[in-house]
C-alpha cells in the first residue's frame, strides 16, 4: 500500500514538472492519459532503450501547453520495429507546438485538428505518413521540415504557405512523384530529394529565390534540368536521368559545385560553359555517353577540381583556359588526344 501511494504522489510531481527527459518519467506519463497536465512544455524522449508501447489516441489531450515534443533515436530501427504506437490513431496534437520532432511517427496523417501556425520545426524521420495534411494549413513559421525516409509519402499538401522554411529535408522518399507545393517557398536555402525514385520532374515556374543548395543525386527518372534559382551554389543532379544541360546554366554566377556524376544519358554540354566564373567543382566521372567537352574561351579561374574519367570524351577542347586547376586531379584528361 505504501508503495503504491509513493508511485503515485510521485507520479503526479512529473505531471507537474515543465520538461521531461527521464524516459521511466516520461513513459510513465505516456501510459496514463489522466497523468499529463497543462503543466508540461516540453518531452524529449531517447528511444534506444524503451520497449515498445501502444498510445492512447487522446494521450495529449490535456497537454495543451505542450511546445516541445521529442521521441528520437531510432533512425536505424524505426522502420521495422516502431517503439510509440498508435492503434486507435492521434486525435490531438497541441496547438501550442513549436518543435515536433517524432521518429518514426506511425500514422499517415497528422491529426486533422492540429493547427500549425506556431510550428517552426516538423522533423519526421522514418515515420509511414503519405500526407502532412489533406488540405492546405497555415504553416508560416516553419523554418525546417525533414521527412527523409518516409517511404510512403506522396506529396507536400499542407507545406505550400511555409513561406519561411529555410531546409527541407526528402531524402528517400521513394514514393514522392510531384512536390507542386515548393513553388512559393521563397526563403528555402537548402532542397535535399536524394533518392526519390518516383520523382520526374520540378515546378517550372517557381519563386525559389534563395535557393542555394539543391540536391537531386539519385532521382533516377528526372530527363529534364531543373529551372533553378539563379542564386543556387551546390546543385547535384549525379545519377538522374538528364539528358542535357541547357544554355540558360550560364546565368548561374554562384554556381560552385556541379555533379553530374554517372549521368548516363547527358550527352553534351552547352558552349557557354565558361560563363560560370564561380564554378570550382565540376564532377563528370561516369556520364557515358558524353563525347565532347565544350571550348573554354574566357578563364575559368576559380575552377579546382574536374573529373571526367569514364566518359566518351577522348579530345581535349581546342581552348581550355582553366588556370587554376589542381594538376592532381588532370589524371582523367591525360588519356585525351590533342585537338586537331
Amino acid at each position: 500500500m505504501g508503495k503504491d501511494i509513493g508511485y503515485e504522489a510521485s507520479i503526479n510531481e512529473v505531471g507537474k514538472r515543465g520538461r521531461l527527459w527521464n524516459p521511466k518519467d516520461i513513459c510513465r506519463i505516456l501510459k496514463d492519459k489522466n497523468k499529463g497536465t497543462d503543466k508540461i512544455r516540453g518531452i524529449f524522449l531517447d528511444m534506444s532503450n524503451v520497449k515498445r508501447m501502444k498510445l492512447q489516441s487522446d494521450i495529449f489531450t490535456k497537454m495543451w501547453s505542450l511546445k516541445f515534443l521529442k521521441f528520437y533515436n531510432c533512425s536505424e530501427w524505426c522502420e521495422k520495429d516502431c517503439r510509440l504506437q498508435l492503434p486507435d490513431g492521434l486525435d490531438y496534437f497541441p496547438d501550442e507546438l513549436v518543435y515536433l520532432h517524432w521518429q518514426g511517427y506511425p500514422l499517415d496523417y497528422l491529426p486533422m485538428n492540429f493547427d500549425p501556425e506556431k510550428l517552426v520545426v516538423l522533423n519526421l524521420r522514418y515515420s509511414t505518413i503519405e500526407q502532412l495534411w489533406k488540405e492546405e494549413r497555415d504553416t508560416r513559421e516553419l523554418r525546417w521540415v525533414d521527412l527523409s525516409y518516409s517511404k510512403e509519402l506522396l506529396n507536400l499538401s499542407g507545406l505550400s504557405k511555409a513561406k519561411k522554411l529555410e531546409r527541407l529535408d526528402l531524402e528517400c522518399c521513394e514514393s514522392l512523384a510531384e512536390c507542386s507545393s515548393i513553388q512559393e517557398m521563397e526563403s528555402l536555402v537548402t532542397l535535399n530529394l536524394r533518392d526519390c525514385l518516383e520523382l520526374k520532374s520540378l515546378p517550372e515556374e517557381t519563386n525559389l529565390k534563395s535557393l542555394k543548395t539543391l540536391i537531386l543525386s539519385g532521382c533516377s527518372k528526372l530527363i529534364n534540368f531543373p529551372t533553378i534559382s539563379e542564386n543556387i551554389e551546390s546543385l547535384y543532379l549525379d545519377g538522374t536521368a538528364v539528358e542535357r544541360v541547357p544554355e540558360s546554366i550560364g546565368y548561374l554566377r554562384n554556381l560552385a559545385v556541379l555533379n553530374l556524376k554517372k549521368c548516363c544519358s547527358l550527352m553534351s554540354l552547352p558552349d557557354n560553359f565558361c560563363k560560370l566564373k564561380s564554378l570550382k567543382k565540376l564532377i563528370l566521372s561516369g556520364c557515358s555517353r558524353l563525347e565532347s567537352f565544350p571550348d573554354i574561351n574566357e578563364d575559368m579561374g576559380s575552377l579546382e577540381i574536374l573529373l571526367m574519367d569514364e566518359t566518351a570524351v577522348n579530345q581535349i577542347p581546342r581552348k581550355m583556359y582553366m588556370s587554376n586547376l589542381n594538376d592532381s586531379l588532370l589524371s582523367s584528361l591525360d588519356q585525351l588526344s590533342p585537338y586537331s
